[in-house]
This record gives structure tokens, C-alpha cells and sequence, in this order.
């Protein structure tokens, strides 16, 4: 169980949050509570990491309203915790792209990554993933460096990261879990390294460091 009962927020209503430690779609909405420091309760649950992101993580608002997916709970929580920049709506199009980008990456590096984690699982077709994740990190990569090239520092344009940040992040900072190495993606590393130093970062197991 998890409060922040020092965040100006206590007094608003009750956050629960279905939360499996080595689940990345539950630590993407993690690290948007820290982050802003918004109180919330962490409820144990055994979840399959790779359920679509339309179904996890499962957010209780106030014991009467379920919140389900990544994108709908942290659109959800920036207007909770009067952060609209993080949910601009007139970049709605960029966070369905990279909502659908992140399950492309659920489908072969979060595969990868769950069999790595798991002593029972096999991949017959493991080196298909391994080319299909590497394709989708080339991709992620090549828009970093066209972001930095505008001055920007994060996947959507704006002084701060926002919902698609948070939602791809997890997944490929954990990469390593997969087998798969970031050496080569210079860009990817140096926007993991960003969102490492945002304030109150919590990092969980086989995250990538530096």
C-alpha cells in the first residue's frame, strides 16, 4: 500500500490503483503519482503483462468508478491533478499514435521480456520478435533524433513530457529484460536518462541506469 499524504491533493478523492510491481503498464501510471505527488493506495494484483493496454492497469476512483488502459487513466489523472499539459487535447492524435505504437511494442518486446522473466515459457518464433522489436526501437530512435534536431526534448512537442512519454517509456527502458540492448540507440538512451531525472523518479527492476 502506497500514501503520499503530504501532496496538497489529500483531501480529494480516495485513488486505487490495480498494481502488479513488474507490470510496465502499471509502473507507466506510477510514475505519473509520483512524479506529481498524488496520493493513491497500490492494491496488489496478479496481472498478465500482455492483456492489451485498453484493459490495464485498473484504476479505483473513490470506490465507485473504474478507470481501464493506460491512455484513459493518465488522461484521467492530469486533469485529476490539474497538470493539462501532460493531456494537451489538441495533441489527442499523437497519443493514439503512440498508444498504438506501445502495443506494437507489447507485441513483440513485451513478449520477449515476459518470456525472459518466465522459467516456463518458450518462443518458437523469438528471432522474428527480436527483428520486429528492433525495427520499432530504429523508429523511436529516428523521432528523437528529429525532436532534438527541433528542440524538443520529448516525443510530443512541449515544455514537459506528457501521457506518451510515460506510456511508452517503461517498455523500452526495461529492454534489457527482453535481451534486447540499447548501445546502438543513442537518442532513446539520452530521453531515458530525461525521464530518470524527472523529480520523485522511482525506478523499478531492470531498468535501465545509463
Amino acid at each position: 500500500m502506497t500514501n503520499l499524504d503530504h501532496s496538497p491533493l489529500t483531501n480529494s478523492p480516495r485513488l486505487i490503483l490495480k498494481d502488479d510491481p513488474m507490470s510496465s503498464d502499471c509502473y507507466a501510471v506510477r510514475l505519473f503519482l509520483y512524479y506529481h505527488q498524488v496520493p493513491f493506495q497500490s492494491d496488489y494484483a496478479d496481472i498478465d503483462p500482455l492483456q492489451p493496454s485498453d484493459k490495464i492497469p485498473e484504476l479505483v476512483v473513490a470506490d465507485d468508478q473504474i478507470i481501464y488502459g493506460i491512455r484513459p487513466s493518465l488522461e484521467f489523472l492530469a486533469e485529476f491533478a490539474a497538470q493539462p499539459d501532460w493531456a494537451e487535447p489538441s495533441h489527442a492524435q499523437h497519443f493514439q499514435h503512440w498508444e498504438a505504437f506501445h502495443q506494437q511494442l507489447k507485441n513483440c518486446l513485451g513478449r520477449l521480456r515476459q518470456a525472459s522473466l518466465s522459467m516456463s515459457t518458450f518462443l518458437d518464433d523469438e528471432d522474428i520478435l527480436q527483428e520486429q522489436s528492433t525495427v520499432l526501437l530504429n523508429q523511436l530512435n529516428d523521432h528523437l533524433c528529429v525532436q532534438t534536431v527541433l528542440q524538443q526534448q520529448w516525443l510530443v512537442a512541449g515544455k514537459t513530457p506528457s501521457i506518451a512519454d510515460l506510456t511508452i517509456f517503461p517498455l523500452v527502458a526495461l529492454s534489457m529484460d527482453a535481451g534486447i540492448d540499447l548501445d546502438d540507440f543513442v537518442h532513446i538512451r539520452r530521453w531515458v536518462q530525461r525521464m530518470r531525472k524527472l523529480p520523485n523518479f522511482v525506478p523499478m527492476p531492470g531498468l535501465l541506469e545509463s
